[in-house]
């Protein structure tokens, strides 16, 4: 009788490149409407929210000498304590008004501008290392503009949006009044408003 063959598993996946953890310049290539997601934190009602993210390319290059690109998920909120909110004010260098913030931000006018990003690198609990986008802040009026290199959307995005719509219309009809009321908070994006910074769309 013939013993077994000899036979060694082994985990040969190439790692993945990060970002390096500095501060970057970069420019705003896409923006993306995500549609609604379930979104259930620990202690708190579930709600249903319409998503966006933002994605960039970075000065910083790959191995294989194409940009980094990064990208950040946002809830579709000009709520003050909003994190979209937030990184717009910062990347503008001023906070909104009210009536601003009432009116609407045409987001995807933020395309084709550049800021500043400090990225850092961030391990999960299954011990997954990943490169995130830590602060936007303004471009400094003395350094060049970065040009944006060919992007082409990559296909993940796509599934993305039908993992959340399908997620979202498992919990549509089970969610209760105050989540109901929680999604209309967050979902009610005003048309935008024409922008008066020279500089900046927002």
């Amino acid at each position: 009788m013939t013993g077994p063959d000899k036979v060694t598993a082994k985990d040969e996946a190439v790692p993945r490149e990060l970002a390096p953890e500095d501060t970057h310049q970069a420019i705003c290539v896409d923006v993306i409407a995500l549609g609604q997601k379930w979104d259930q934190y620990p202690g708190q009602v579930g709600a249903i929210r319409t998503k966006i993210a933002l994605v960039w390319q970075l000065d910083a290059k790959r191995q294989d000498g194409k940009p980094f690109e990064l990208s950040t998920e946002y809830t579709l909120s000009m709520w003050e304590k909003a994190n979209l909110r937030r990184d717009l004010e910062s990347w503008r260098g001023k906070p909104y008004t009210e009536e601003q913030a009432k009116e609407g931000i045409a987001v995807d006018k933020l395309v084709g501008h550049n800021a500043l990003l400090t990225v850092g690198h961030k391990t999960s609990g299954t011990g997954k290392k990943s490169a995130k986008i830590m602060t936007v802040t303004k471009l400094p009026k003395a350094m060049p503009a970065l040009v944006a290199e060919p992007y082409t959307r990559a296909p993940f995005w796509a599934k993305k949006k039908e993992e959340y719509a399908a997620e979202a219309a498992k919990h549509l009809n089970d969610i209760t009044p105050m989540a109901k009321a929680a999604a209309e908070d967050y979902d009610d994006f005003p048309p935008p408003h024409e922008a008066d910074d020279e500089s900046l769309p927002f």
